[in-house]
């Protein structure tokens, strides 16, 4: 009796391809839960960044009597235009040990804590100081004041109320597609139309009494995603809209 024929080893070309198939199929599935599980993980991230802002400015002010930093680093803040700049003065209070004086630009901690997680994709030189678009976090402007050198660090006792005025927040950088040199890209500081909703319809905000967290934002005032702050509140507890300009009492 003749033997039956073996079948060869391996996978026939139509079994290949329905493998080939089913494989992507389940990459068709798979790429968006990916994708939201990488922007949702970004935005907790980036909120825990804030956070820690939060406790650094309020261990600052504990050393300085109540006071905030600057927000600012032009040159009407005389001898303390580095120091004196929240992107500088927080460093020691985010672990960030430095030897540098702050006594020029360059000298410049571009530590994580300091930065969205979108920082890490702009894929350009982030230690440089010239217009690099890369200040992910501002600080609320209205916390510095620049009349000709007399410099008033504002204190949290100015405040009417700090749970709601925000000290940090999302602002326009890099991502937002616009020109990298323009004012609020490489600003430190930013108003309330500097505000960029990156993260799925919302923005990490850090506030005055040191509490952070991401506020929502119902429709978008404009394509890019910048909003006046003053129109939001939290959901679902609509409360007191949050502060954005103060005046000491």
């Amino acid at each position: 009796m003749r033997p039956t024929p073996q079948r060869p080893a391996g996978f026939t070309l139509i079994e290949m391809l329905v493998v080939v198939a089913i494989i992507g199929v389940l990459i068709a599935i798979l790429l968006p839960a990916l994708g939201a599980a990488r922007r949702s993980a970004r935005a907790a991230k980036c909120l825990s960044h804030h956070r820690s802002l939060a406790t650094a400015t309020q261990m600052y002010n504990v050393d300085f009597e109540g006071s905030f930093p600057q927000p600012f680093q032009d040159s009407d803040l005389g001898s303390k235009r580095f120091d004196a700049l929240w992107f500088n003065a927080l460093d020691d209070y985010l672990g960030q040990l430095s030897e540098d004086d702050y006594s020029s630009a360059s000298e410049r901690n571009y530590n994580e804590f300091k930065q969205d997680p979108i920082y890490d994709t702009f894929g350009e030189d982030t230690g440089q100081t010239g217009g690099n678009g890369s200040r992910t976090i501002k600080m609320n402007e209205n916390f510095g004041d620049l009349s000709g050198g007399n410099v008033d660090f504002h204190r949290i006792t100015s405040l009417a109320s700090p749970v709601n005025t925000a000290v940090f927040f999302d602002g326009v950088s890099k991502d937002m597609g616009l020109s990298i040199n323009s004012g609020a890209n490489t600003a430190f500081h930013g108003a309330e139309s500097w505000v960029y909703i990156r993260h799925g319809g919302a923005a990490n905000v850090a506030f005055a009494d040191a509490h952070a967290e991401s506020v929502k934002q119902e429709t978008q005032a404009d394509s890019i995603g910048s909003v006046n702050y003053k129109s939001w509140f939290d959901e679902p507890d609509a409360r007191q809209e949050l502060v954005w300009d103060f005046d000491a009492p």
